[in-house]
């Protein structure tokens, strides 16, 4: 359903204009296509060190339920889209009742 809902008559629309439209064509531009690939001496603005490509991370905790979110520097194409998730019990509290 979802599919060809993408698929209607609006489909061509976004394309042509960009994800935001004509007024802010420039607001995504620096991660579209081979964003990699950049004629700038100092490479491009989005390439971190590749250890370091999480720009941030979000949880939420409700009722026993912890939700994680993370969002990534752009990935090049070689590298993989998996993320794993590591703990630390350094830090261990105990809550005396």
């Amino acid at each position: 359903m979802l599919g060809s809902a993408l698929q209607g008559p609006l489909s061509g629309v976004c394309a042509e204009a960009g994800p935001f439209g004509r007024r802010f064509s420039k607001l995504d531009s620096h991660a579209p296509g081979e964003w990699w690939k950049t004629g700038r001496k100092k490479g491009p603005r989005l390439m971190v060190p590749r250890d370091q490509v999480l720009a941030f991370a979000l949880y939420t905790h409700d009722r026993g339920v912890l939700k994680l979110t993370a969002q990534l520097y752009p990935l090049l194409p070689t590298e993989p889209r998996e993320v794993s998730l590591e703990r630390s019990f350094a830090m261990c509290y105990r809550i005396d009742a």
